[in-house]
């Protein structure tokens, strides 16, 4: 199937962009239809208008059915294997976003939110209030921690400062205006490559080492 068309010339650049990215495993599938249907829901309530525009990123080789359900851009994976069955999917999520934000589907929105395929959406999200465009939310996880025992080590192979700097996120769910995004995820790209390449800080972080990527 063809990528989602382009949107009037009118909503170029308007609004948010959800986007979520998904490598068309049986079981992310299943996820991401209840999310995308309570998305729909969402969309129709008070203050949902501002909700214009939804991607399913699929890093995988070949298109899936949900693409024919749900509108989908496809970008070339990193880890073919991941098709079927890999250790760590989530590694090609940064690059799987780069890819997309090089398509005309990646200028729609005034801002873009990334979200997980998991979630379950009970009310819009709403758009920056007058004053704020320029900041980036996102939500505090309990257990990123870059100053755990062991952890700011990893840390300052990639940032000279203080592990204190850096916050306690991940890159979903995050709201960011669309320009902002460009400039942030090359650096999310390259810091999720040097992890993945380390086999001892690929250890160490766990399944959570590419939220740490997109904190620092």
């Amino acid at each position: 199937p063809p990528s989602p068309p382009p949107p009037p010339e009118s909503e170029l650049g308007s609004g948010i962009h959800t986007i979520v990215t998904c490598n068309g495993s049986p079981y992310v599938n299943f996820q991401v239809r209840m999310m995308y249907y309570s998305y729909l829901r969402a969309q129709k309530m008070p203050g949902g208008e501002h909700m214009k525009h939804f991607t399913r990123i699929l890093h995988r080789k070949r298109p899936d059915a949900v693409m024919r359900e749900i509108p989908t851009v496809r970008v070339e994976p990193l880890h073919a294997a991941c098709d079927t069955w890999c250790e760590f999917p989530v590694a090609d999520r940064p690059n799987a976003v780069a890819q997309w934000l090089k398509t005309p589907d990646a200028a729609k929105g005034k801002y873009i939110l990334l979200i997980e395929t998991d979630y379950i959406w009970t009310k819009p999200v709403p758009m920056p209030p007058p004053g704020r465009e320029g900041v980036v939310v996102a939500f505090k996880y309990d257990y990123i921690n870059p100053q755990y025992p062991g952890v700011p080590e990893i840390m300052k192979a990639f940032y000279e400062g203080s592990a204190a700097d850096i916050p306690c996120t991940g890159p979903a769910p995050v709201l960011a205006r669309t320009d902002l995004l460009r400039r942030l995820v090359p650096h999310w790209e390259t810091i999720t490559k040097g992890i993945e390449g380390n086999p001892m800080f690929k250890s160490k972080l766990g399944w959570v080492r590419e939220m740490y990527a997109y904190s620092l």
